[in-house]
């Protein structure tokens, strides 16, 4: 049996979403790792971590704080984000893989050294919308990279994806790259640049675990299976 944290999601049924996802997968346990309780302890016994989706990442973790005071920033759970910080930190420390997915993403692109835009509408009017409309995941076209670890192990160049953000990756970290963009330009994906000697990272805007199609879209089960493969061998 083998033991992910995932970090906690307010809303259950969105919380289950990656619960069952992950736990589809025989021998695998999720934990939930959640600041309320402040169980930062217990990453010592996951062998990998999952970063859920979820409230805006504090723009102060990217040196924009005065985006606080923008209408459109969404709810920011300070207390969160500090404690999700120290699990990263953590997991870095014991070379765990990680998957960050959408607010994931987000909040690992900001403590790695990189920035977010605060609301797409605002910052970058021009794009389609990349938001759920009435709590229904938006769907759009996704391009793998070329020469990424995405591309490689979706053996796909391109593909249909979910969507429900306002926000997004603006600079990418120094550490990092993009290995998916949207049709309009979007950073769907990062992983490391250099991945030699580096355990498992993976993140993506979408949100594979609640896809229509998860268990035969590339973009969903590939991830998911090479994430479990990587927790297994580490």
């Amino acid at each position: 049996m083998i033991t992910i944290g995932l970090t906690y999601y307010k809303l259950e049924h969105k919380l289950q979403n990656y619960v069952k996802w992950l736990e589809e997968v025989e021998g695998v346990k999720v934990l939930i790792l959640d600041y309320r309780a402040n169980n930062l302890k217990d990453v010592e016994v996951c062998q990998g971590i999952v970063f859920s989706g979820g409230e805006d990442v504090n723009p102060a973790f990217y040196g924009k704080q005065e985006y606080l005071d923008k209408p459109e920033m969404g709810t920011v759970n300070y207390e969160r984000d500090e404690f999700e910080k120290a699990v990263f930190e953590k997991a870095q420390d014991m070379k765990l893989p990680i998957l960050g997915i959408c607010r994931g993403q987000q909040l690992i692109n900001a403590l790695m050294g990189g920035t977010l835009y605060y609301d797409l509408n605002i910052q970058q009017p021009t794009l389609s919308n990349h938001s759920a409309l009435e709590s229904v995941d938006e769907q759009h076209h996704v391009r793998a990279i070329d020469n990424t670890y995405l591309a490689e192990l979706t053996a796909s160049t391109s593909g249909e994806i979910n969507s429900a953000h306002h926000q997004s990756v603006d600079q990418v970290a120094p550490s990092l790259q993009a290995n998916s963009i949207s049709n309009d330009g979007i950073i769907e994906g990062l992983e490391w640049k250099d991945r030699i000697g580096k355990p498992f990272l993976l993140c993506t805007q979408w949100h594979p675990e609640r896809m229509a199609e998860r268990n035969s879209n590339p973009f969903s089960y590939k991830i998911r299976e090479a994430f479990i493969e990587s927790v297994k061998a580490n």
